[in-house]
């Protein structure tokens, strides 16, 4: 097994209202690496072997310290070792288009909750693994309900994410790989059901996805176009929520 991919966690430790993500990102799987002066960065970003893929920059941190790890990271994230990921109260628009100017691709703006927080760890993970954001299906958190029908019984769930063609859907109990399920989304517009079947699952005792929750992948079962064009704009303007 190779090593665990880890985050550069840069935040502002005196900061008022802003409270370490370090106990969050540790409660869920994450390794982090914490940072607080300019002048360690090298040091860290030289180590043989390193296993950083994700730098997470809190926009707590005085303008000036800001702006100095954001240009230091920059050439990181060109080179694709790195993915950077900035949190925590949105600035102004002229500081979002220097951050992203510096190569900060991701975001997460305040609030936002352990799921959202779980997923773009990942997904800034596997923009680095990738050199780049993959050529895939467009996928997104979304802070939504569920309900599974199987066998003719029904469970909860949560969904972890959602792109037009399948779910995440996050429960202690997931169906084994192959089954045929029933999924209830409760979306905006109303619940609508889909019929589905199971590709994956991710349990306890063998998380497959050491950083995914407990639950199971689900692929949608022929659609309808409407339905496929309602989820895509749904996911499309979460998704666009979630950049720099």
């Amino acid at each position: 097994m190779g090593r665990q991919d880890e985050i550069l966690l840069i935040e502002d430790p005196g900061a008022t209202g802003a409270p370490s993500l370090a106990p969050r990102l540790h409660g869920l799987g994450f390794r982090t690496v914490p940072v607080q002066e300019l002048d360690d960065l090298s040091g860290l970003m030289e180590r043989p072997h390193s296993s950083l893929r994700a730098a997470l920059l809190s926009t707590s941190l005085p303008w000036e310290r800001l702006w100095g790890f954001a240009s230091s990271l920059g050439p990181h994230f060109v080179s694709g070792e790195l993915t950077g990921l900035v949190v925590g109260d949105a600035p102004v628009p002229a500081i979002r288009d220097q951050l992203r100017d510096e190569g900060f691709t991701l975001a997460l703006w305040n609030p936002f909750d352990d799921r959202t927080l779980r997923f773009q760890v990942n997904r800034a993970f596997l923009h680095a693994r990738e050199n780049g954001p993959a050529r895939r299906e467009l996928r997104a958190p979304l802070a939504m309900q569920a309900s599974i029908h199987v066998a003719g019984r029904r469970k909860q769930a949560h969904v972890y994410n959602l792109s037009e063609r399948g779910a995440f859907l996050e429960t202690p109990r997931p169906s084994m790989a192959g089954t045929e399920i029933e999924v209830e989304l409760h979306l905006p517009g109303g619940s609508r059901s889909l019929p589905g079947k199971v590709q994956h699952t991710n349990v306890t005792g063998n998380l497959l996805r050491p950083n995914a929750p407990v639950g199971m992948g689900v692929r949608f079962e022929d659609p309808s176009p409407a339905l496929c064009e309602d989820l895509a704009q749904l996911v499309e303007q979460r998704n666009l929520e979630l950049l720099a």
